[in-house]
């Protein structure tokens, strides 16, 4: 890391290049031992001159690797177009191979004419869709409860999302379960190589469905329905090329408090004021 934050300060004169590797699968990234080779091809291209920079950083170059049937491709990538060269993958070792791809990733880099325009950002920021799921705190006037939930995120640094989140909540004699669906769009921006805040503006219903155990009661069983609206922030942390782990804050507001009695007495309540604290891990493709 301190080697491609030297490089960065001398990027405003010398071709600035970075590596993508997020195009390898999980399974694929860890034979290849991707951190290591990723470590080997940055060491070349400061050895060759290059400036090593962050691919959200606008670089001259985006050198990526992917597989290719039999063997692994070299892509390099110009606002002018790309540039390949496949290296066969054979039985060699681990460290063979990785010098053989920085060698190779090095040579195509040289081959692409000084003075190329910047990637333009279509081909920095590919689209990607990344299920994930979280489990948050519901923070509610009235009592907290525990909030799992499910999602998915659709683009690049504008993104499409759609959520979805149960709690399930009791009081004297009562039982209560809160679904809530919703759809939205968020913007991340990215603050380092691996780390990333995003802020969006979702909204949905709150399907409550609610059961009083005494069979006496008037409206013992029934389903209520809410208009939400919440405003997800996050910062997180992609410790590898597919894999995003998040901390979450999420103020929001229904449109109606919900209250629940029981001959005269409350036995169930939560304000229309929501905020959501929690965590989330993220797979993206």
């Amino acid at each position: 890391m301190i080697v491609v934050w030297c490089s960065t300060l001398h990027a405003a004169t010398r071709t600035t290049v970075a590596v993508d590797l997020s195009s390898l699968d999980i399974a694929s990234y860890q034979a290849l031992d991707g951190l290591a080779l990723e470590k080997r091809i940055v060491l070349r291209f400061v050895q060759e001159g290059f400036a090593v920079v962050d691919v959200h950083e606008h670089p001259d170059i985006v050198v990526a690797v992917r597989l290719a049937s039999g063997g692994i491709m070299l892509e390099a990538r110009t606002a002018h177009g790309t540039r390949s060269r496949e290296i066969a993958r054979r039985d060699d070792s681990l460290d063979e191979l990785h010098l053989e791809i920085a060698q190779k990733a090095a040579e195509l880099v040289r081959s692409i004419p000084v003075g190329v325009e910047r990637v333009a950002p279509m081909i920095e920021e590919p689209r990607r869709l990344e299920p994930s799921v979280g489990l948050d705190v519901l923070w509610r006037g009235g009592g907290a409860d525990v909030l799992p939930r499910i999602g998915v995120r659709y683009g690049a640094a504008l993104a499409a999302v759609a959520s979805a989140a149960v709690a399930v909540s009791s009081g004297p004699g009562i039982s209560v379960q809160e679904w809530q669906p919703q759809l939205g769009a968020t913007y991340r921006v990215a603050l380092g190589t691996a780390t990333a805040i995003e802020a969006g503006l979702l909204l949905g219903v709150l399907v409550e469905h609610y059961s009083v155990s005494d069979p006496m009661a008037q409206n013992s069983r029934g389903t209520l329905v809410d208009v939400i609206g919440s405003l997800p922030v996050s910062v997180s942390l992609a410790p590898t090329a597919r894999w995003l782990f998040g901390l979450r804050l999420t103020p929001g507001l229904a449109s109606e408090a919900r209250r629940h009695t029981f001959d005269g007495a409350t036995i169930w309540e939560r304000g229309a004021f929501r905020l959501e604290t929690g965590i989330s891990a993220a797979l993206r493709w």
